[in-house]
């Protein structure tokens, strides 16, 4: 190893330890002091879209020390939420320049914000440890005893009620293609083995799991989505009435710069499709508070949106699951084209290429 590589070790351990960073973080007396600090630091990394392990240690420098200074003065949940944040974030660009026992002290630290009595931190920390976990696994070599090893540890993290289930899913998915089992198999493993006296929590979370476990691939080609949910209006959405059209499902948010992009080719292709044959759906998820249904209507009403609205806010309120989780969106816009017998048949039902698909079905 060089001198040089082996002194960014070296500064990586000091970062660990949370070595101060220069005077100004010193006398930075509040909040809002620290952050501005950490603004200023990292303006010249965050236009680099190809880091270098000498760059993810120089941010790990900024943000470490950074986030036990706002840990120190933080005076309220939120602001401590986001000093926990800035440390977790440290400690992933440590990772990725392979300092040799980041990862090591990653994991005792999320032990310890595991228990931590603010919910929000415990879930990034829950979060955080499983995607370590995956980690350790995408490492693991291909041999049938790994993959007892994997679906074990597996079924460890689903005997906990508030562990990262659609995550669990798309890892045993992956792992599944890895050992070259049947698309789904492992998943479905996973389902029987909630449902089995083995699993010993109760009913209603081993459901919770079971629909997580299920909603990395509702929105996959070929899957029939079964979209449910309440309308602006208060009245139960009815998925079968649309059987025999194409049906576009856009999952959006009225906060989205992307999703009003959309916009004006959806209303272009509902102008010259509607009649021949094509539906539009929109389903708000994620909305803000304080008024989530009354900032959809109002979008509605500003964009002249001519086609189905649900609201995921008035569908949660009469009991049924957050869209957002049942199929498990990521991000919004996320859009999928679905035909006459209501199968999906284009994910990422976007811009041109949506177009040119509704060309070819259309005209």
């Amino acid at each position: 190893m060089s001198f040089y590589c082996r002194l960014a070790f070296i500064l990586g351990f000091a970062f660990l330890l949370g070595c101060d960073n220069g005077a100004s973080l010193k006398n930075a007396q509040t909040f809002d002091d620290v952050v501005k600090y950490v603004d200023q630091k990292m303006e010249k990394y965050n236009n680099s879209d190809n880091r270098t392990q000498k760059d993810c240690l120089a941010i790990a420098k900024i943000l470490m020390p950074a986030s036990d200074r706002l840990l120190e003065i933080a005076q309220t949940p939120d602001e401590k939420c986001y000093a926990y944040q800035m440390k977790i974030e440290a400690f992933q660009h440590l990772i990725s320049a392979d300092a040799k026992g980041a990862e090591q002290k990653f994991e005792t630290s999320l032990e310890e914000l595991a228990l931590n009595e603010d919910a929000r931190v415990r879930g990034m920390a829950r979060y955080e440890r499983f995607c370590l976990f995956e980690r350790k696994v995408r490492k693991m070599q291909e041999t049938p005893e790994n993959l007892e090893k994997i679906k074990t540890e597996l079924k460890t993290w689903l005997d906990q009620e508030d562990c990262p289930v659609a995550l669990i899913a798309y890892l045993g998915w992956q792992v599944g293609k890895w050992h070259k089992i049947p698309e789904g198999q492992l998943v479905e493993n996973l389902i029987e083995y909630v449902w089995s006296p083995e699993c010993t929590l109760p009913t209603d979370v081993k459901e919770r799991h079971v629909m997580l476990l299920k909603s990395p691939f509702r929105l996959a080609i070929g899957n029939d989505p079964e979209l449910y949910g309440k309308t602006l209006d208060g009245k139960d959405f009815d998925w079968e009435s649309l059987r025999g059209k194409y049906v576009l499902i856009k999952f959006t948010a009225t906060w989205c710069g992307p999703c009003r992009g959309e916009i004006p080719g959806m209303l272009d292709a509902y102008e010259k499709y509607h009649d021949k044959g094509l539906e539009i759906i929109s389903v708000y998820i994620w909305q803000r508070e304080p008024d989530p249904v009354g900032d959809v209507k109002k979008h509605v009403e500003e964009e002249k949106l001519p086609w189905i609205i649900i609201s995921e806010t008035l569908t949660v309120q009469a009991k049924q699951p957050k869209h957002g989780e049942f199929y498990n969106v990521r991000g919004v816009p996320t859009m999928v084209l679905v035909d006459k017998e209501s199968n999906i048949i284009m994910e990422d039902a976007r811009g041109e290429k949506l177009q040119v698909k509704l060309r070819e079905i259309f005209e």
